[in-house]
């Protein structure tokens, strides 16, 4: 039960770390966007994370 508890937890984690990772690196990509052209990235035209988070 407790190996189950455990993998379950690891398996959360991995898919929370993925999210954030995506999270920062969007962020990192309008962050560049607004620094180098100076204004913000219109909707729909923004770069996708390039992880495939499940």
């Amino acid at each position: 039960m407790l190996a189950l508890i455990a993998f379950a937890a690891v398996a959360a984690q991995k898919a929370f770390a993925c999210r954030v990772e995506c999270a920062f690196e969007n962020t990192a990509n309008q962050l560049e966007h607004i620094l180098a052209k100076g204004k913000k990235i219109p909707p729909g035209q923004a770069k996708k994370c390039s992880k495939k988070c499940d």
